[in-house]
């Protein structure tokens, strides 16, 4: 049997071609790859970002671990570095390389009158470091001897312990029993901590002990232990506020404002000082005398004309 022409056309051609079917699937294909495409970006988005939010945690605790080491480690430097050591206050006092015009007035001495060094001491007897320089005073008179005199001097500042002492050893001084009085005031009064203040009047009121006609208990028994006149003591006791109080005033203008306070030959020292200080500024007063007197100088009146006269009156503008 015959097939018809145009039927074998047609077979022949669809057997050559079948383009179309073919593009249709190709079409598919790229879709379905590009669906796999964007899947896995999305995927590998979000697993981006979890890793990004793990590294901002594992950050963020680094930043604390961070922040609590440097604590612990301020604070171990706090313990381990000691504070500083504070800067004593500044004590104000004369110009140490001038020479003042230090009286002596009538206040108790040791020494040679005509010794070429005389140091003025400023103190109390309810001053603790005043009571420290008493040894090094004591060491200083056994190295220097006849070449150095001490005059004691009162500088009040604390009124109401040391006014009665001060008023006590001046009174002393008058029946010359400095030297048996001034132990006794440091022992059985300053390191006992015994100190005469106001006592009560017949009229009740509180007034000053050495004012008062039975006089200061403390200091009374320990003149009558010195073996003094007690009856002269405590009228001597009432006479000396006057010179107490100009004594007062002389130093005050000199600058001296606080105890112990040393002149040497009028140059100013502060303070209860190691010995080799004191050694230092003696020794120097010393070689200058020395030589004075080698030119001409007198002795005798060494303080007298060479710092009295010649020394500065005053520190106070």
């Amino acid at each position: 049997m015959q097939i018809p022409l145009l039927r074998l056309v047609v077979v022949a051609t669809l057997a050559t071609a079948c383009w179309g079917s073919s593009a249709t699937r190709t079409e598919s294909t790229g879709a379905d790859h590009t669906k796999v495409e964007l899947a896995a970006s999305h995927n590998e988005v979000q697993t981006l970002r979890r890793r990004l939010k793990e590294t901002e945690d594992e950050r963020d605790g680094l930043t604390q671990r961070l922040d609590a080491i440097q604590a612990r480690l301020k604070e171990a430097e706090a313990v381990a570095t000691p504070p500083p050591t504070p800067t004593p206050p500044r004590r104000f006092g004369p110009d140490p390389a001038k020479t003042f015009s230090v009286p002596l007035g009538k206040w108790p001495r040791r020494g040679p009158a005509d010794a070429k060094v005389t140091m003025v001491v400023a103190s109390e007897y309810a001053c603790p470091y005043c009571e420290k320089a008493r040894g090094t005073l004591d060491d200083l008179m056994n190295k220097y001897g006849k070449d150095l005199r001490i005059v004691f001097k009162q500088l009040v500042v604390h009124p109401r312990q040391a006014t009665a002492s001060a008023l006590a050893v001046c009174a002393a001084q008058r029946q010359n029993k400095f030297d048996k009085l001034d132990p006794l005031l440091w022992e059985k009064g300053f390191k006992a901590r015994s100190f005469d203040t106001d006592t009560p009047a017949p009229d009740g009121t509180l007034q000053e002990c050495w004012t008062q006609p039975a006089g200061c208990p403390i200091v009374l028994g320990l003149a009558t232990e010195a073996g003094l006149d007690v009856s002269r003591f405590k009228t001597d006791m009432q006479r000396c506020e006057a010179e107490l109080k100009d004594t007062q005033k002389e130093l005050q203008q000199l600058g001296v404002s606080a105890t112990p306070g040393f002149f040497i030959n009028g140059r100013f020292m502060s303070g209860a000082q190691p010995i080799e200080n004191f050694a230092t500024l003696i020794d120097e007063e010393l070689a200058k005398a020395n030589d004075r007197i080698k030119k001409g100088a007198r002795k005798a009146r060494y303080y007298q004309e060479w710092v009295i006269e010649r020394g500065e009156k005053t520190a106070v503008p």
